[in-house]
């Protein structure tokens, strides 16, 4: 999701030209799906509504406090990945390696056009079980480095067999030592995606053809995620395709209104995502973006609201969600925004936000002594200067 308190210095960076070429392809993929038999999730047309709690996604809740080291802060955006034994922090300027309790290790890996350095990572997954980093870089075309958690050094690239100037949209691990690539759609490759392993030997590749009909496998680039125990993959910004070893026929359609239009040369768009799935629900995020060119060549986006939706897996029903409630803090969020790894799901949150926070819940009648302990606690602990706080839970 597009956040709405982006620094100034960040606002003409490649994040938003990366953003503003994946909203174009999200506007020019045009592909047609039979949807006989297809749940439709209509939510443009919800009737009932709920109040959600944290806790009824997630348990094991805790707060992470990164560790504050004087020559590394963490900046102040940036995509957080946890796992059983590492937290990574990454961002445009560099990767941050940390204990699961928020030690600081190392810096795995920095900007710059070195050895061992990177240009921008626009995508990346984990495989914790051989404790590996998987990522792509925008300045360099057709690879996939690695680097060890265990030791932070850099392991041998995996070659792509493409012309692809890089994996546009995703690299995700579908099993140890296998990943499957989202291939740009606009590079002169014969493939749509592939699987790899490791050792650079492509398991599976789709031949980029002309549609004919029948459901295609991929046709564009679009999101990717992991939510809970399955992938999910919109090629589309309203079909989801569900992955267990290699892509399936969509197993959802999205109906979100009009995805795009354009008025007074602002682009406003929804983009329903499934943010988290858990055995019984799925939490479904439709943020109105607003994107807006300027001349010269500027480029700026927001998000200005976000409609959250909880969809019920065993028959596809939703309700839309009044109130997010983060019950572990004692707070109601507007807008959530949760990294997911498949096992965890985390929220981000400045110390200055964190302070406001608690301040106000303490300010509320609450009856829960746990959480009046807990708020007093963070009280007297968190200061202004430190680095973000990580909410992280297990899915359910």
């Amino acid at each position: 999701m597009i956040p709405t308190n982006i620094p100034d210095h960040m606002k003409s960076s490649n994040y938003f030209q990366f953003l503003f070429f994946l909203i174009l392809a999200f506007m020019i993929s045009a592909c047609s799906t039979e949807t006989n038999d297809i749940p439709v999730v209509d939510l443009e047309h919800v009737s009932s509504s709920t109040d959600l709690a944290l806790s009824d996604l997630l348990y094991d809740i805790e707060l992470i406090k990164l560790e504050l080291v004087a020559d590394q802060p963490v900046p102040g955006f940036f995509f957080p990945w946890v796992g059983e034994k590492h937290i990574l922090i990454i961002s445009r300027q560099f990767v941050l390696q940390y204990t699961r309790d928020g030690s600081y290790i190392r810096t795995l890996l920095k900007q710059g056009n070195g050895p061992g350095e990177f240009r921008y990572i626009y995508c990346y997954d984990v495989d914790e079980e051989n404790d590996i980093l998987y990522y792509a870089d925008s300045g360099v075309s057709g690879k996939i480095f690695m680097v060890d958690l265990e030791t932070g050094r850099q392991l041998n690239e995996i070659i792509l067999p493409s012309k692809s100037r890089f994996c546009f949209n995703g690299i995700i691990l579908t099993e140890p030592n296998r990943l499957l690539c989202i291939l740009d759609r606009y590079s002169e490759d014969k493939y749509l995606y592939l699987y790899v392993s490791a050792d650079g030997k492509v398991e599976y590749g789709a031949p980029r053809v002309p549609f004919s009909g029948e459901v295609p496998a991929v046709q564009s680039s679009g999101y990717i995620g992991r939510s809970g125990g399955r992938i999910s993959y919109m090629p589309e910004p309203d079909t989801v395709f569900t992955l267990y070893g290699q892509l399936k026929t969509p197993y959802l359609i999205i109906k979100a209104g009009e995805i795009f239009n354009m008025s007074a040369n602002v682009l406003h768009g929804n983009m329903p995502v499934l943010a988290l799935e858990t055995s019984e629900h799925t939490l479904i995020t439709n943020p109105e973006i607003q994107a807006k060119t300027f001349e010269g060549g500027g480029f700026s986006a927001n998000t200005v609201s976000n409609n959250l939706f909880l969809m019920y897996n065993h028959n596809f029903s939703v309700k839309k969600i009044n109130n997010f409630f983060i019950d572990y803090l004692g707070y109601t969020e507007e807008m959530p925004r949760f990294s997911n790894t498949g096992k965890y799901a985390t929220l981000t949150i400045e110390a200055l936000s964190l302070i406001e926070k608690t301040n106000r819940a303490l300010n509320n009648n609450i009856d829960d002594p746990g959480l009046i302990e807990r708020l007093s606690d963070l009280k007297n602990k968190v200061n202004e200067g430190d680095n973000p706080y990580l909410l992280i839970g297990r899915l359910k």
